[in-house]
């Protein structure tokens, strides 16, 4: 394990302020549990190929992330794997894989402050029980300033307690109050939980909640609400737009619900829900996409039976909704390799294989696709084609 030399100054929105942060070089599952305990605040692990699966406790005053090394293929197993320490404290996970089947980050103490707890191009699989869950009803209140998805994949899971009745695959909040709510360019298919967000306690504060540019198929065993803030206060603001929601039977439930509240639900692709939404003692505006097209799943995506959610109608790709990294913008596809120029794109890029899998982590962008098979991948958001 080794200190890098360049130190920068660090600021992730909502988690952190400005820190004196250094990437720590060289962790392995071997010595990750002693470079995370005296890791400072925000600090950055670069993690090499491995499985960790040790319990972990988020560190009072740190935000800590845990990113993949260039190249990495990193596996987070076990659950719970975190729990907390102390306040003020957060976690950013980038570039990894996660399976569990106990809660992977379990906030159990009293009158806590998180900072944040953020998921940036992580593939979440195979798992069997909450994600994150603040269940802090009898313990008193806290507060989760910040709570991020983006560039996720979430796949391939279902309630380990086998009932509809029990597990909600995201978050369980009951008796906290989270400030600030992101989901955004992600995708989530073949999921068998109760739900993807319940929230189970008064909120004393506003909370903002944003669902943008989501490609959501195939969430079965619904009992509740796929999205419930039913115990929200009237000065909670949410925005649910961008989206595609599709699930096949059709279900008895709603996509969104809230006690109360301003709602922006717009340009959203729904099939296969009762309702797009249910709010009360509130204002809600809703322009949706009209659905009477898209008899079939196969008139929305190439082939989700085996996770490729590259939309094929014009009309979806021209309004912008779902995950972007689904926009072909090019249906033809190319000869040989095409790497996709984008202005001030970044000089480090990760690699997926077509169904959310990350084979590459924060390579050269100009050595990203070198000996990889013939087929379709995902690199900085653009579906790349390797046909030699």
């Amino acid at each position: 394990m080794k200190k890098l030399i360049t130190t920068f100054m660090l600021m992730t929105a909502l988690c952190v302020g400005y820190v004196m942060a250094e990437d720590i070089a060289d962790v392995t599952p071997e010595n990750f549990v002693d470079s995370w305990n005296n890791a400072a605040d925000g600090d950055v692990l670069l993690l090499e190929s491995g499985t960790y699966s040790s319990d972990y406790k988020l560190q009072a005053d740190k935000t800590i992330t845990i990113k993949a090394a260039e190249g990495a293929v990193v596996l987070f197993t076990k659950g719970p794997g975190f729990t907390v320490d102390g306040g003020n404290s957060g976690i950013i996970m980038d570039g990894v894989t996660i399976e569990f089947t106990g809660l992977f980050i379990n906030l159990q103490a009293e009158n806590i402050i998180i900072n944040c707890i953020q998921f940036i191009n992580c593939t979440i699989q195979n798992s069997g029980n909450n994600a994150v869950a603040a269940n802090l009803a009898n313990l008193g209140n806290g507060t989760i300033k910040n709570i991020t998805i983006d560039k996720c994949i979430f796949k391939d899971s279902n309630d380990s307690s086998g009932s509809a009745a029990g597990k909600n695959f995201l978050f369980y909040i009951k008796g906290s109050q989270v400030d600030n709510f992101v989901v955004r360019n992600s995708t989530f298919y073949n999921l068998d939980f109760r739900g993807f967000y319940t929230q189970e306690s008064d909120l004393s504060a506003p909370i903002s909640v944003l669902v943008e540019n989501n490609t959501i198929c195939n969430w079965t065993n619904l009992n509740d609400f796929l999205i419930n803030f039913y115990r929200g206060t009237g000065s909670a603001v949410f925005t649910v737009k961008n989206n595609i929601f599709f699930t096949t039977p059709t279900v008895s439930q709603s996509i969104f619900r809230a006690r109360a509240g301003a709602l922006t639900y717009g340009n959203n692709l729904t099939i296969g829900y009762a309702k797009a939404y249910e709010i009360s003692n509130s204002t809600a505006s809703s322009a949706d996409i009209d659905a009477s097209a898209f008899i079939n799943i196969a008139d929305i995506f190439t082939d989700a039976a085996n996770g490729d959610f590259t939309l094929v109608s014009e009309t979806l790709i021209d309004a912008g909704i779902g995950d972007p990294r689904w926009i072909d913008e090019d249906p033809g596809g190319p000869t040989g390799i095409e790497l996709v120029q984008v202005e001030d794109a970044p000089l480090h890029v990760n690699v997926y294989t077509i169904d959310g899998r990350i084979i590459r982590n924060n390579v050269e962008k100009t050595k990203a696709l070198e000996n990889l098979d013939r087929g379709i991948y995902i690199v900085n958001g653009k579906k790349v084609f390797v046909t030699k």
